[in-house]
């Protein structure tokens, strides 16, 4: 369904499989908020994987953008990937991008577009972590 992580500076590693439910957003924010709240160096860099989503209701992309909203006190830059192919779900998450109302956080298509402008403001550490995060997974 979701992991949350933070292995490596201020990188949050946000990757979602499947969030079907309000009920499974609001594990994820608990989730993201403990992870979170363990960074001591100031303001996080967030790359959210959903390129594996293929279905994301309204409701749940609305309140998306309504946690997006309530932590961008913390988020200095943030990056969402979604699959190109999953129109619907890519409309849906650039609506909660917009909805959270932080102007360093953008949706992306194409992972490296992604490390581009996240890594422009990640430390190389950071930057390395970032790509081996969004490497594309074998069988």
């Amino acid at each position: 369904m979701f992991a949350v992580d933070n292995r490596v500076g201020r990188l949050v590693e946000v990757r979602v499989s499947s969030l079907a439910t309000l009920a499974q957003l609001e594990a994820l924010n608990a989730r993201f908020r403990e992870i979170a709240s363990r960074i001591d160096s100031g303001r996080l860099m967030i790359c959210a994987d959903f390129s594996a989503v293929t279905n994301l209701a309204s409701d749940v992309a609305d309140r998306l953008g309504q946690l997006f909203h309530a932590h961008n006190p913390r988020v200095a830059r943030g990056g969402v990937l979604c699959a190109p192919e999953e129109v619907e779900v890519c409309a849906r998450l650039e609506r909660s991008v917009v909805l959270g109302g932080n102007r360093e956080r953008r949706n992306f298509t194409e992972a490296a577009d992604l490390i581009a402008w996240l890594g422009e403001v990640l430390t190389d550490d950071e930057r390395g972590r970032l790509i081996d995060f969004l490497a594309p997974r074998r069988p």
